[in-house]
């Protein structure tokens, strides 16, 4: 324990040249962000070192969200992880295909793909261009953070980013929310040690259908309150029609910056095709 203690001491000369190396580095746009997304990526100046928890409500648009980010991500050559505690790699795959080309998901699960030559054209294109991306896929690694931890380990090289889809999905052992917890504040811990990203996808507590306003909270984090306290950044995801069922609230998504330690709070509209499980940017007029 003296060890470690001492390891992590350093004078202010070494905090201020380590400080003055970062500074450095930065350049006019994030090291990780977000190229199918600019207004949020600029909203949110990238993603930070440490952890990012984006929440929403089952059924409403989180794991499309991630598998979009992944896509996004590894695309512009950054190494990442995708750790899917609730889909296998099909699913995943299928997502990320019905996202790049447009394809209707429900097509895809009626066997159209097998009909249509154009589909079958789309998916060749598609695995032509994601075969060689650094991006990692796993199913069901993960569901306790000594799991992610041995993962991790041997990786070489380690990834930039890592995404967990979803953390109520882990596993507990005594005490849920006590479980939770702690997965959260190591899991964090770890991206921060290896200067990694690590994008926790997380329910949002259904209690939230007893407000009149149905926009999540930060306190709305479902099981724990570590997921309000510890990441670095909090995006909550709201989409108005899934309550209302009005047609012309149909595409329209809000993201809620609830909370970022370095930059802007505040709500950002998108575009929502969940035939496609994509998101757009909304465009001027």
């Amino acid at each position: 324990m003296d060890a470690q203690i001492l390891k992590n001491i350093k004078t202010l000369t070494s905090q201020l040249d380590g400080a003055e190396t970062e500074f450095k580095s930065r350049g006019d746009r994030p090291e990780v962000g977000l190229t199918s997304l600019p207004q949020l990526n600029k909203m949110i100046w990238g993603f930070p070192k440490g952890m990012t928890v984006f929440a929403a409500r089952t059924s409403i648009g989180k794991s499309s969200f991630a598998v979009q980010f992944a896509l996004d991500f590894a695309r512009q050559g950054i190494d990442t992880v995708f750790m899917s505690l609730e889909m296998d790699s099909d699913s995943l795959i299928e997502r990320m295909f019905c996202n790049d080309k447009r394809v209707d998901n429900t097509m895809m699960k009626e066997g159209f793909f097998n009909l249509m030559p154009a589909m079958q054209e789309k998916w060749t294109k598609f695995r032509a261009e994601i075969e060689s991306l650094p991006l990692l896929l796993t199913c069901s690694i993960g569901k306790t953070f000594a799991e992610v931890n041995r993962f991790i380990e041997m990786l070489d090289p380690k990834p930039k980013v890592v995404i967990l889809d979803y953390v109520q999905m882990t596993k507990t052992l005594r005490n849920e929310r006590e479980d939770l917890s702690e997965y959260v504040r190591q899991f964090r811990d770890l991206m921060i040690g290896n200067r990694m990203r690590g994008i926790v996808c997380s329910q949002i507590n259904r209690m939230i259908e007893k407000d009149n306003d149905y926009r999540p909270r930060l306190e709305n984090l479902k099981g724990s309150g570590s997921l309000e306290e510890t990441p670095d950044l909090v995006i909550l995801s709201h989409w108005n029609w899934f309550y209302t069922k009005k047609a012309e609230e149909y595409n329209t998504y809000d993201l809620l910056i609830a909370k970022n330690r370095s930059g802007k709070t505040g709500t950002h509209k998108l575009n929502y095709y969940p035939e496609y499980f994509k998101f757009e940017e909304v465009k001027e007029i």
